[in-house]
């Protein structure tokens, strides 16, 4: 037998809702200096901060590839 006491309680509060990963990822994060070859190679592609968080596993020379299309996807889905 527990030696604790049992308190009531009211249930949990619903959470609020559940944002997908990849919307989070897109909205917690900010580009910049988007078109700058310069900015590009000095912060080694972390200036397509969206495109480093969705495709972490990709290499920074093709974030200027994927930041029209992430953009597009994006767009198109009201990200």
């Amino acid at each position: 037998e527990s030696a604790r006491p049992v308190i009531a309680t009211a249930p949990p509060s619903p959470s609020p809702a559940r944002v997908e990963w990849a919307v989070h990822q897109v909205e917690h994060a900010v580009d910049y200096a988007v078109d700058s070859s310069l900015w590009l190679h000095l912060s080694n592609g972390l200036n397509l901060q969206v495109v480093h968080h969705l495709f972490p596993q990709v290499g920074w020379g093709h974030y200027t590839s994927l930041a029209p299309i992430v953009a597009d996807v994006c767009a198109a889905h009201g990200v």
